[in-house]
């Protein structure tokens, strides 16, 4: 049985510490360097730009709902595939996702309808734009494959590199919130590849539920600390190159810094910026930290780690209960995959 790593227990808080009630010894530990291979760039890539921008996304949620896994063969709609319910936008939509079904029978691609509906959403249901990715077979598209959490992921999420806010919302668009801590970040051969996978895992994580699809993420990128050692400029500007050309299909709506250091300003003014196009270089918002409010849904605060002044959260119980979470859904899963199997002897007998 794979067991998540525990360590001690770090407050970067210390007006807080003396607050907090004892609890089990847990925290960040330091990233080991002997990691697995790297992963190599899968080929293809979506080479196209985000058809539309702000009418297809400020449509009404429709009654699609995705309740099961990332990638599987069915997609749980109000009334089986009965659509006469549905009338202007959303009509429109079960149209794009009825055509997209007919495509891929007919030019037998075995693209689930779940994730048919997560590209439908992240092109915002541009018919000719998903037909395209599909055609590009960018549903084999290897990243869209890390969602296991493994005991490399589990030693990844200790990090603290990047930690999943739950219930955490942006103001407007209602996207979920993906935490950052460049500052913890040290360059190695294996650091960038795991720092992608983990990446990923999220993205593909996050973009389970039609509202999920529909909302997209946006990243909250804490600054304090990053300084010199931090600086891995080539895998930075590789990582901005990959989230443009589509790395999973996940909307990133916004991304926020927060607290910017003399060399993190550096690195984004020389070799990031230069890199946006004038549509992402929209999402992007530079704040302190009581300017939150502007960006956050209202009593952000509760959900923030303890790490930031206004946080309330401690920062590792944030990543404990994450990856224990996530490792109970799987064996739970996993016991419902071997209790199918041995029944379905028994109902051919």
């Amino acid at each position: 049985m794979m067991t998540t790593l525990r360590s001690e227990r770090i407050t970067n808080n210390p007006r807080k510490a003396s607050s907090k009630s004892p609890g089990r010894s847990r925290g960040l530990h330091s990233r080991n360097s002997t990691g697995r291979a790297a992963q190599r760039h899968h080929a293809a890539v979506i080479s196209s730009p985000v058809a539309g921008t702000t009418t297809a996304r400020a449509r009404k949620s429709s009654p699609l709902v995705l309740s099961s896994p990332l990638l599987s063969s069915s997609l749980d709609v109000a009334s089986g595939d009965d659509w006469s319910q549905y009338s202007g936008d959303q009509q429109s939509e079960v149209e794009c996702l009825s055509r997209l079904r007919e495509y891929c029978k007919l030019f037998q691609i075995p693209a689930s309808d779940s994730l048919i509906f997560r590209f439908a959403c992240f092109y915002d249901f541009d018919y000719e734009e998903i037909r395209k990715a599909l055609k590009n077979k960018d549903y084999t598209n290897p990243y869209l494959s890390f969602d296991k959490m493994d005991d490399a992921m589990v030693k990844q999420f200790q990090t603290g590199m990047l930690i999943p806010l739950p219930k955490m919302r942006t103001k407007k668009q209602k996207s979920q919130v993906i935490y950052a801590r460049p500052a913890r970040y040290v360059k190695s051969p294996e650091a960038f590849d795991d720092l992608l996978k983990q990446l990923c895992f999220l993205l593909n994580d996050l973009s389970r539920s039609a509202q999920q699809c529909r909302h997209g993420v946006s990243l909250l990128i804490n600054l304090k600390g990053y300084s010199r050692k931090n600086v891995d400029v080539e895998n930075s500007i590789r990582l901005v190159q990959l989230i443009q050309s589509h790395l999973v299909p996940t909307k990133i709506e916004m991304v926020i810094f927060v607290d910017t250091t003399t060399m993190s300003s550096k690195v984004w003014q020389n070799s990031i910026s230069p890199l946006l196009s004038p549509v992402e270089e929209k999402k992007i918002h530079f704040a302190k930290q009581d300017d939150l409010f502007r960006y956050l849904m209202p009593s952000y605060e509760k959900f923030l780690p303890d790490e930031m002044a206004e946080g309330w959260k401690n920062t590792t119980d944030l990543i404990d209960n994450y990856v224990d979470r996530k490792i109970r859904i799987e064996k739970e899963q996993r016991e419902q995959e071997q209790q199918a199997e041995q029944q379905q002897p028994e109902q051919e007998q």
